[in-house]
């Protein structure tokens, strides 16, 4: 009777560390189950950037270009003011203007 009873405790005792144990597992179960939709949303999100990241990049790679392009015009004009401001100034081109304009 007593070798019963030592064994129905231990049957008591055991019972109880599976239900615990299996509550345990049920709960991690939710735990994977969550953290592998918040990975699922993290992948998503992260081959979204990425598409993104490489519009931006292409799209600065353009705008680069046409920035280049505007500062090289810009430089190219301004060469010819420079040039059109010397020519202007030059006294060869005054003589010219007095002979061509007529004298009062």
């Amino acid at each position: 009777a007593a070798m019963t009873k030592s064994k129905n405790e231990q049957i008591s005792a055991l019972s109880k560390q599976i239900e615990v144990k299996t509550q345990r597992v049920g709960e991690l179960g939710v735990d994977i189950a969550n953290f592998q939709g918040d990975y699922d949303d993290t992948a998503k999100s992260l081959d979204e950037d990425k598409l993104l990241l490489e519009h931006l990049d292409n799209a600065c790679e353009l705008k680069q270009k046409h920035w280049n392009e505007r500062t090289r015009i810009r430089g190219d004009e301004l060469m010819a003011i420079t040039m059109t401001i010397k020519t202007l100034n030059d006294d060869d081109t005054l003589t010219l203007f007095k002979k061509t304009m007529p004298s009062p």
